[in-house]
């Protein structure tokens, strides 16, 4: 599950999905994680920015709780959310700028 704002609603793509970390780390976003989820997270020295890090099954967009199981329900916060499956990591991150939103990658970058 990923969080998103409503503007994901007009996303049309269902099908693999790059995920990229970003340039910046989010500490209000990491205090809210370790205080209210019962997984660990990382802490910010262990955390690999701008790249590409793997790969996901974008399965569906949903904007509420009740389109979701039990698994997927307690990460679900806020407007909409992506439900994604079958996540794939990449041996070795792949350094990239990246966007918001969704963007595109030039072929032949990701060798999996």
């Amino acid at each position: 599950m990923e969080n998103r704002g409503e503007f994901a609603l007009g996303w049309r793509h269902r099908g693999p999905l790059l995920i990229h970390a970003c340039l910046t780390w989010d500490q209000e976003g990491y205090e809210f994680l370790t205080k209210s989820m019962d997984e660990y997270v990382p802490s910010r020295g262990l955390h690999v920015f701008g790249a590409i890090q793997g790969i996901v099954d974008l399965v569906d967009i949903v904007t509420s709780r009740d389109d979701l199981d039990p698994e997927a329900r307690r990460w679900f916060f806020g407007d909409v959310g992506l439900v994604l499956e079958n996540p794939r990591e990449f041996k070795k991150p792949i350094p990239h700028r990246g966007h918001r939103g969704l963007f595109n990658v030039l072929d032949g970058i990701i060798k999996e």
